[in-house]
């Protein structure tokens, strides 16, 4: 299918989800991260590294007890960024559902149709679907699909985005407007501890 364009709406709608959602992010480490322990930690983690280049012709032992060292540092850095990682999975799980639901695809349009594959019951569709045609089964897969068809305009929330047609902001997938919005609330946010 030919991705729908969702325009300069859904432009801007992705682009200040990412500048803020990276405002919230950067928050969250500053408040709930000890910047110390992290920087002990980080600085542990490449001095390891600088110990692969600087032991590369030593045996073979040597460089092995290196990369448990490298990964018990690369753990102990992991600690420390639990706390923030643990608040902020939920809200940016939601978001991402969120944005993919209303910016990553569009509803299908009237008279076109969609393939449905369930695991035996027949789907229960919205009130604007219809189905077009008797069902397939896959024994072997113990699955059934019917062809559904669009009858009047919409979009259903609930229904499964992956009937709906794939969608693009601005030629492009919205992650990448996403992360140019991340891109920009980092620009802002050392410009301005820069300029502070």
């Amino acid at each position: 299918m030919i991705p729908v364009e969702r325009g300069w709406l859904a432009f801007w709608m992705v682009i200040a989800a990412g500048f803020f959602s990276t405002l919230l992010s950067i928050v969250a480490f500053r408040r709930l991260v000890d910047g110390e322990k992290l920087r002990v930690a980080v600085n542990r983690v490449m001095a390891h590294l600088f110990e692969f280049r600087l032991f590369a012709s030593e045996p073979l032992l040597l460089l092995l007890r290196a990369q448990r060292d490298l990964l018990l540092a690369n753990g102990q850095m992991l600690k420390e960024c639990a706390k923030p990682l643990l608040v902020l999975t939920i809200p940016l799980a939601l978001l991402f559902a969120a944005l993919d639901g209303f910016v990553g695809h569009a509803p299908l349009p009237v008279n076109e149709t969609a393939v449905v594959t369930t695991s035996g019951a027949q789907p229960e569709l919205p009130a604007r679907m219809q189905i077009d045609s008797p069902p397939v089964h896959i024994l072997r897969l113990r699955q059934v699909s019917w062809r559904v068809r669009a009858i009047a305009p919409g979009h259903d929330f609930g229904w499964p985005a992956a009937y709906d047609r794939p969608a693009q902001v601005l030629h492009h997938h919205w992650l990448l407007w996403y992360f140019a919005g991340m891109l920009l609330a980092c620009l802002a946010f050392y410009i301005g501890r820069a300029f502070a």
